[in-house]
């Protein structure tokens, strides 16, 4: 019986042990709220033991708790654009398969609607800078949430665009990440 016991513990801490390896063998996203320059930094951690392409969004969609007290003009999105998106060869890449599958849409909405394709080394660490457009309201918070990566993979567009940038790898250079960032649901600002 006492063998039995020591069993059932040892393979509980085999459990929690991998486990909590598993959740540090992923991209984690964190952020930093610089609310005098009104931007928002968005750090991938590549824990990995694999360089991977991330692809993430240009333009984060951040909303405001309202009360049915507000003006209209006080809920009003806001939005904050990534600064000086990569000149890589993968987003150049992106951009280029989002033109292809999107023939009518504006070099404009290329560069700020689609998403944007970041390289991040294996145990290493990358920084987007986000800045706010001005529409905001003091002291009132903001969130914007990340959605499951089986809610993007779920839209035929995304598979689409991911299937084509598979496509336009050489030597299987890179995996794309397509597991969910380990981050809370949101992320919340205060202005």
């Amino acid at each position: 019986m006492k063998l039995f016991k020591q069993l059932i513990v040892l393979s509980f801490l085999l459990c929690v042990i991998s486990c909590t390896k598993n959740d540090r063998d992923k991209v984690e996203l964190s952020y930093s709220f610089e609310k005098k320059e009104n931007k928002i930094n968005l750090i991938l951690h590549n824990n990995t033991n694999e360089d991977f392409l991330v692809i993430i969004s240009k333009t984060l969609n951040f909303d405001g708790k309202h009360s049915g007290s507000e003006k209209l003009e006080e809920n009003r999105p806001v939005n904050a654009h990534l600064v000086n998106q990569e000149q890589t060869v993968f987003s150049k890449q992106i951009d280029s398969i989002n033109s292809s599958l999107n023939p009518s849409a504006s070099p404009n909405d290329i560069r700020k609607l689609f998403p944007t394709a970041i390289y991040v080394k294996k145990k290493s660490t990358k920084q987007l800078e986000y800045k706010f457009n001005n529409n905001f309201v003091l002291n009132k918070e903001y969130k914007t949430s990340f959605s499951k990566m089986r809610d993007i993979l779920n839209t035929p567009y995304n598979l689409e665009m991911l299937q084509k940038m598979l496509e336009c790898r050489k030597d299987e250079q890179y995996k794309i990440y397509l597991d969910d960032f380990v981050i809370k649901d949101s992320i919340k600002v205060k202005f």
